[in-house]
């Protein structure tokens, strides 16, 4: 029997064949395309994620070590207050020293538990959460009454941690001007603060007299006693004739370098001006 050969069939049959493996190998490299593709967007967005979670953290750290720089800060201010309140010998002053306490138990209070950023968030009106104050209402019903609204007790908080930072500024740029620290610093800041409670003149103007005096009379540096006795006097004449505080103790230093006259003589150049003022004023009346 002869065997008949279809060669042009099996040629046609296997380069069908052919096709079908290479197609089927294109459809593999395209798939590893893809896979890489996929890869790399994989890796890049992951890669974008760290980023953002590397940012984010460091702006959490930012605001962490903020939130403890101002707990500290409050935390040293409210020890003041109490010293300042042991040492008041009447009830009016007492009841002032009471008021001080007070908000900055509720300023520190909310700093630990929003953080700095909680008050950012806070609408000023009457959209808080009333839950963010609990276990403050008697505090905050005291001490900022009539401010009844949440809002408006969440404003009085924002002004005690705005002063109180304030404060700590005034005190570093003290430092760093009169070379005043330790021992000598704090109590300046005491003084300062005891100054803010029992008189009209606020902490952050008495700290910035102390060094405008301490400037102009550079004998008071070795002397924080004699420069609070110097600053003392000058905030009377403030009260009494009114006024900034630094230009009166400007003027105050000016007249007694003037005479030579030492910190021990600071009552008596208080008195002359006071007497001198009072003078002025009587004067004007007349005419």
């Amino acid at each position: 029997m002869a065997i008949t050969l279809d060669f042009d069939g099996d040629i046609q049959k296997l380069t069908a064949k052919a096709k079908t493996v290479r197609t089927s190998l294109e459809g593999i490299a395209d798939g590893y395309e893809l896979i890489e593709d996929a890869s790399k967007t994989a890796i890049s967005g992951a890669s974008n994620n760290q980023d953002k979670l590397a940012a984010s953290t460091r702006k959490a750290g930012t605001a962490l070590n903020d939130q403890r720089g101002i707990v500290e800060k409050l935390e040293d201010n409210l020890k003041r207050l109490e010293t300042g309140q042991k040492k008041a010998q009447d009830i009016p002053t007492v009841k002032k020293y009471n008021a001080e306490i007070a908000k900055t138990k509720a300023a520190l209070d909310q700093v630990k538990t929003a953080g700095v950023g909680g008050l950012g968030s806070v609408n000023k009106v009457t959209k808080t959460s009333t839950a963010l104050f609990n276990g403050l209402k008697t505090t905050l019903a005291s001490t900022f009454a009539p401010l009844f609204a949440v809002g408006a007790a969440v404003q009085g908080i924002r002004q005690v941690i705005g002063a109180v930072t304030e404060f700590e500024q005034s005190a570093a740029d003290l430092s760093a001007i009169t070379g005043a620290s330790g021992d000598t610093l704090e109590y300046l800041k005491q003084q300062a603060v005891e100054v803010g409670v029992e008189t009209t003149v606020s902490a952050g103007k008495t700290l910035e007299a102390f060094k405008l005096i301490a400037s102009a009379k550079p004998e008071l540096l070795e002397n924080a006693e004699a420069l609070n006795a110097v600053t003392r006097g000058a905030i009377t004449l403030t009260e009494s004739f009114g006024g900034d505080l630094p230009t009166v103790a400007t003027n105050l230093t000016d007249i007694m370098n003037k005479f030579g006259a030492g910190a021990d003589q600071t009552t008596r150049f208080v008195n002359a001006l006071a007497a001198g003022s009072q003078l002025v004023q009587t004067l004007a009346l007349v005419t």
